[in-house]
């Protein structure tokens, strides 16, 4: 039997995170004044964001359907707009702002290399709008800010630029909303920056020995909430962050950037207000309707056997809602005082030393399933644990990360994966990891890279090494003939009225027609329907499944009268397979405009 009772708690499915406590603001939100002032102003997504942030509706959203500007912060601030009044970034306007975004990365970063600002205000946009942590723009971001964190442990706005407050106040909200852990040493090294600048008058300078200003002030409020600290207890002789910022509030509402330098400044006023409704940034989040709150990835003795995004109130609740979605059976037996104990997932039986965990946010806890209640962005990892005693074996509950540096590249591009171990609070490159899906075997060098070189075609990547819980799964696609892609598009308006390619030398030419297809203008409750073809010019006959991207409305689609996941089809070499599309607007559907997609249909010899 075990000594360590934490970890014996742990056995029975429990786990726990660096958790956010309940903040208290100085008040609720901002006066009424001040609404009528933010009202006053030419909006701009500053603004929408604080009056979202306090509770105002109604807002106008004219102001997002374009971006100002060609660089990742511009899309970054567009998006985390439209998130906190939940709306879909990627199909908003008739530019797919997420999209937009991520063409901007570049060398493992995101937008200009020499900035720090727009990685972490990138993280913050794309996570949103419920991009998964994991994903290989916000884990290059991360590892960007934190190799360029100054020694004083704050964060300048350029590489090698001086700390300031504003920077290092994004930086922290970034690296925590990317999931790196509140005790992690580059946040606990931005924290102490940021509490060394704090004036005797409760506020904050934009950097050392200055006088504290509005924007500064607001943007550490902000991060302290990001990290589960009540602004209120960050407290000077002349009082506390939230105390100096209304100090700082006019008779009309406005609040201005200094006491020295009284009169209404709008971005001093919009910070403000923004700081003062309680909220932190992001937000709020854009979830699509047919993508679930939370990430659950369940990683059995032998493959991963659930990775989906879930809505539910406990880690239970996700157990159960993975039983329906990935169609695994799961089975238990309830404790007195500890609760729910899980001992099955399909054949895989608890027995002995071996039994079954998990992980919130990459870390173990001590409450049962039942009893862990799941707060916003929560990421739930259930594993077979060979061995659960400590600490002989503690590697076992360090799971792994498999990045790459393209999803998808031109035949014969070579791919870098890197592969990272999350251990007291950051993700850490790893040596000696399996790189399972290639066509050969590879292995991580030291600093927890490979160069993988592979032959046309799609692949499932995943990384493994004995003793530590394997990565999620990332596919990747190499040359452009495994797929043919149609664009769909569709206006939903008020109820008034892909290429293809060669696979492996001559084996497989695979191509879909047209390569666009718009289904018109239609009202909810109207169906629209077009019709593509399936063209395999190849040698060999092949196997075809399909894939929608883009906005939730095309998750109704239906392809030859079945539901796209279910949709399966053989076509015989030098044959075609006409097929129709059919899509039908709900009748309570809420969205208008212009919506768009993307439909894949995958080949593989038969």
């Amino acid at each position: 039997m075990p000594t360590n009772r934490s970890r014996w708690v742990a056995a029975f499915g429990a786990a726990a995170a660096v958790l956010m406590t309940a903040v208290v603001p100085i008040r609720a939100g901002i006066n009424p004044s001040t609404v009528s002032y933010l009202r006053s102003l030419t909006p701009n997504a500053w603004i929408t964001m604080a009056l979202a942030a306090n509770g105002v509706s109604d807002l106008p959203t004219d102001h997002l359907r374009s971006v100002s500007g060609s660089g990742v912060n511009d899309y970054a601030k567009a998006i985390l707009a439209l998130a906190a009044l939940g709306q879909n970034p990627a199909t908003f306007g008739n530019v797919d702002y997420i999209a937009q975004l991520r063409a901007l990365a570049r060398e493992g970063q995101l937008g200009d290399p020499v900035f720090l600002n727009d990685d972490a205000w990138g993280i913050l946009a794309l996570s949103s709008a419920s991009v998964a942590a994991d994903d290989p723009l916000i884990t290059g971001a991360t590892s960007y800010l934190v190799a360029h964190q100054n020694g004083d442990g704050g964060f300048g706005f350029a590489v090698g630029s001086s700390s300031d407050s504003n920077s290092t106040a994004a930086a922290l909200l970034a690296l925590r909303e990317a999931g790196v852990a509140a005790d992690a040493s580059a946040v606990v090294s931005a924290l102490s920056y940021l509490r060394g600048l704090q004036n005797s008058d409760g506020g904050f300078p934009y950097a050392a020995s200055s006088e504290s200003d509005a924007d500064s002030t607001a943007w550490v409020v902000l991060a302290l909430r990001k990290l589960g600290l009540d602004p209120a207890a960050s407290a000077q002789p002349g009082g506390t962050p939230l105390s100096f910022l209304a100090s700082l509030e006019n008779p009309d509402g406005s609040f201005s950037w200094m006491l020295s330098q009284p009169g209404a400044n709008a971005f001093a006023t919009q910070d403000a207000a923004l700081a003062l409704s309680g909220a932190t940034i992001p937000v709020g989040y854009y979830r699509p309707a047919n993508v679930g709150a939370y990430q659950y990835r369940v990683e059995g003795r032998d493959r991963t056997i659930c990775d989906a995004r879930l809505d539910g109130s406990t880690a239970y609740d996700l157990l159960a809602a993975g039983a329906t979605a990935c169609g695994y059976t799961f089975g238990g037996t309830t404790i007195e005082g500890l609760g729910f104990l899980l001992t099955d997932i399909n054949d895989e039986h608890a027995s002995g030393f071996a039994s079954w965990m998990y992980l919130v946010n990459n870390v173990p806890a001590s409450v049962g399933l039942q009893s862990y209640q799941l707060l916003p962005n929560d990421d739930v990892l259930v594993y077979w644990d060979p061995d659960y005693r400590t600490p002989e074996f503690p590697d076992y509950d360090r799971p792994l990360r498999l990045g790459l540096s393209s999803t998808a590249v031109a035949s014969g591009g070579p791919v870098t994966a890197t592969v990272t171990v999350f251990r007291d609070g950051a993700w850490l490159p790893l040596g000696g990891a399996a790189i399972s899906g290639t066509p050969s075997p590879v292995t991580t060098a030291s600093d927890g890279t490979v160069l993988l070189s592979l032959p046309d075609g799609r692949y499932t990547l995943q990384a493994s090494k004995t003793d530590y819980v394997r990565s999620a799964p990332q596919a990747v696609s190499v040359g452009d003939g495994v797929s043919g892609t149609t664009q769909l598009k569709v206006e939903v308006v008020e109820g008034d009225g892909g290429v293809g390619g060669t696979v492996g030398g001559s084996s497989i030419v695979f191509s879909v027609s047209p390569a666009q297809l718009d289904l018109g203008r239609l009202t909810p409750g109207q169906r629209a329907a077009g019709d593509v073809t399936l063209n395999n010019d190849g040698t060999v006959d092949v196997a075809v499944t399909a894939e929608v991207s883009g906005d939730s409305l095309f998750t109704a689609l239906l392809l030859g009268g079945v539901a796209w996941p279910q949709f399966s089809a053989n076509v015989l070499h030098l044959h075609s397979l006409p097929l129709t599309v059919e899509l039908t607007v709900p009748g309570g559907y809420l969205g208008r405009g212009i919506k768009t997609g993307e439909l894949i249909f995958w080949a593989d010899p038969q």
